[in-house]
């Protein structure tokens, strides 16, 4: 059997028909059906100021939280990084495991990097990828979507943020 579409056939994403979109101002476009109504209407600086965790369908927020051990679990992740990579798991179809979100001042990665992570800000997130296959998938959706703009790619993981200060359109290994 060729192993390539062994694995095209367990990795499939989902895909989502055209006309199934809504587009939310300033975000971009979402699955329809994934926020309650009149959230299309808000402006993307507003829309990352809410935190009702109740329209996220595929994560809940101990997952994003300090795994520094000290803070016991501080949430301080931007709610406009969790609805982006609750879309990006939609379109993926498969779950995403968080190894790290929101990191807090006492963090042993902050304070090895205090000026340059976007941990810190809530503005950054690392994911599981363990295997090949996952990270190419993973990489496929985020790029294909548009989702992040900011990837950097691990041995076992890929970090996504939302930076807006810095530059977009790239991607770095670790």
């Amino acid at each position: 059997m060729d192993i390539t579409r062994k694995g095209r056939e367990e990795m499939k994403i989902k895909k989502i028909p055209e006309g199934e979109w809504k587009e939310i101002k300033g975000v971009g476009k979402f699955p329809e059906g994934m926020y309650k109504e009149g959230m299309e209407y808000l402006e993307a600086d507003q829309l990352a100021k809410i935190d009702d965790w109740s329209i996220i369908k595929y994560f809940k927020p101990h997952e994003f939280s300090c795994k520094c051990g000290k803070c016991h679990g501080q949430l301080g992740i931007d709610f406009e990084l969790v609805l982006a990579l609750d879309h990006m798991r939609e379109i993926y179809g498969h779950p995403i495991t968080i190894n790290s979100g929101y990191r807090c001042d006492e963090h042993e990665e902050t304070k090895k990097n205090p000026k340059s992570s976007h941990h810190v800000g809530g503005r950054a997130v690392d994911v599981s990828a363990k295997t090949s296959r996952i990270r190419y998938q993973l990489l496929h959706t985020a790029l294909q979507y548009d989702i992040f703009q900011r990837i950097g790619i691990g041995k076992d993981f890929l970090h996504f943020d939302l930076d807006p200060d810095k530059d977009q359109m790239v991607a770095w290994l670790y």
